[in-house]
C-alpha cells in the first residue's frame, strides 16, 4: 500500500465518487452497454487501486524504485504494435494488489493526459537497475518505442518462461498459462470491450469507462508478476535459469528493435528460392 496522508482509493470507492454521467460520456454507440456494465472481478484476491493524479503517481513511482521488482504491462489502442498507442499502463509491486494509470479514456478530465504521465513515467521505464517483469514485454518495448521510450531493466518475462517450461503447450498467452500455472481465469477482455457475439461492435479500450478497464489491466500485472515468480522458480530446478537470463530475456529489446527496423528483402532471389 502507498503512504500517503490522501492514499490512492480502491476501485470500488472511486468508481462510486465519479458523477453516474462520466461512465457513457464516450458517445451514444456503447452508452446501454457502459450503464448494463459493472465492473469486472478478478479470480484473483486482487485490490485494483487507480492512480489518477500527478501526486498519486509520484508515489507510486517512489514505491516502483524501493520494490525488489514490478510487473508491468500496457494497454493500448491496437494489438499491431507500430499503430498502438498507449491507454493506460498498469504495475504490480506484490501479489494480490495492482495499480492502473489510465492516460487515454472517455473520462479524461478524470485523469492525467497520456503527455504528463509518460514524463514521469519513462525514467523509470529506461531505469536499467529497476527490475522489471511482464508477460510478452517485446510488445511492450514495441508500443513504449512509439512514444520516445526506450524500455530498460527487463528482468524476466513470464511468456518465455512459460515457453522454457513447456514448448509443447499449444499457448503461452496470458489467460491461457494463468489458467495453467495459477489455476484461474483472468477477467476476459470482452468484460472491457464488449462482445461480437450477435453481430455486436466491439469499442476500443480507450473508449471503455475506467471502471471497467483498471480491474482487467491491473489484473494484468499482477498476474504476471505471480506467473513470473512460479516460473522461473521451475526454471532454476531445471537447471534452466541461465538460459533464460542470460539469452532470451535479454534478447527481448533486441528483437523489438528488429521487428521495428523491418528488413529488406531481395524480391526476385525470395521468388527464386519459393
Amino acid at each position: 500500500r502507498l503512504a500517503s496522508d490522501a492514499p490512492a482509493q480502491p476501485i470500488a470507492a472511486t468508481a462510486a465518487a465519479q458523477p453516474k454521467h462520466e461512465v457513457a460520456s464516450f458517445g451514444t454507440l456503447f452508452d446501454g452497454l457502459a450503464e448494463a456494465s459493472a465492473a469486472p472481478v478478478s479470480a484473483r484476491a486482487l485490490e485494483t487501486v487507480i492512480v489518477r493524479t500527478r501526486d498519486e503517481l509520484e508515489r507510486l513511482l517512489s514505491a516502483i524504485r524501493a520494490a525488489p521488482r514490478v510487473a508491468f504491462a500496457t494497454e493500448t489502442t491496437s494489438l499491431a504494435p507500430p499503430l498502438a498507442r498507449v491507454v493506460g499502463l498498469s504495475f504490480a509491486l506484490r501479489e494480490g494488489e495492482g495499480f492502473y494509470v489510465p492516460v487515454r479514456s472517455p473520462e479524461p478530465a478524470t485523469h492525467l493526459g497520456v503527455d504528463e504521465a509518460l514524463a514521469l513515467l519513462k525514467p523509470i521505464l529506461e531505469d536499467e537497475s529497476i527490475a522489471k517483469v511482464g508477460h510478452n514485454l517485446k510488445y511492450d518495448c514495441e508500443v513504449l518505442a512509439n512514444h520516445d521510450i526506450a524500455l530498460r531493466g527487463i528482468a524476466g518475462d513470464s511468456m518465455l518462461a512459460s515457453w522454457l517450461v513447456d514448448p509443447t503447450r499449444p499457448s503461452h498467452g496470458l489467460d491461457a498459462t494463468a489458467e495453467h500455472v495459477l489455476g484461474v481465469r483472468p477477467i476476459p477482455i470482452e468484460a472491457v470491450i464488449g462482445s461480437r457475439a450477435g453481430g455486436s461492435v466491439q469499442r476500443r479500450f480507450d473508449e471503455a469507462p475506467i471502471a471497467l478497464a483498471a480491474p482487467y489491466a491491473a489484473e494484468d500485472a499482477e498476474i504476471a508478476l505471480a506467473l513470473a515468480a512460479r516460473l522461473e522458480k521451475t526454471l532454476e530446478t531445471r537447471g534452466q535459469a541461465k538460459v533464460y537470463a542470460e539469452v532470451e530475456v535479454p534478447l527481448i529489446p533486441a528483437l523489438a528493435r528488429m521487428e521495428r527496423t523491418g528488413i529488406r528483402v531481395e524480391r526476385d532471389e525470395l521468388a527464386r528460392q519459393r
